[in-house]
């Protein structure tokens, strides 16, 4: 018998600062055993320098490579990365997608969220609040 499949969860990261992050989305980050995020082409992701703290070494990191340049980017961008996650989720391991402010304006969870709806448990916490 496989396990029950994993929760994509989108965890808000706030507008920039380790400090503005909320105690649910800290406590949400340690508690989930995979950590994605979006990442430039190289170099480092900007949310997941923002809860380096709160990362710990058991939890596997997903990188989700994409290119910032003002163009729309390729939809295998997205669907690639859906899949990578999708493993995790099949294996029954919860995945926490990191995104810099709301999860569901102008990042990547919305984009993962509306490929995967069907099949995906999904849920999302914003980080900060005015």
């Amino acid at each position: 018998m496989s396990p029950p499949r994993g929760r994509l969860f989108g965890l808000g990261v706030g507008p920039g600062d380790p400090e503005l992050l909320t105690l649910k989305a800290a406590r949400l980050l340690r508690a989930f055993p995979v950590v994605a995020y979006p990442a430039p082409e190289q170099g480092i992701s900007f949310a997941r320098s923002i809860v380096a703290a709160w990362i710990e070494g058991h939890q596997k990191e997903i990188a989700i490579r994409i290119p910032m340049r003002p163009e729309p980017l390729p939809s295998t961008i997205y669907d690639d990365a859906a899949a990578a996650l999708g493993a995790e989720l099949d294996r029954g391991r919860d995945v926490a997608l990191l995104c810099q402010g709301d999860p569901f304006f102008y990042g990547s969870f919305i984009n993962l969220f509306s490929r995967s709806q069907d099949d995906i448990r999904s849920r999302s916490s914003p980080a900060s609040h005015p």
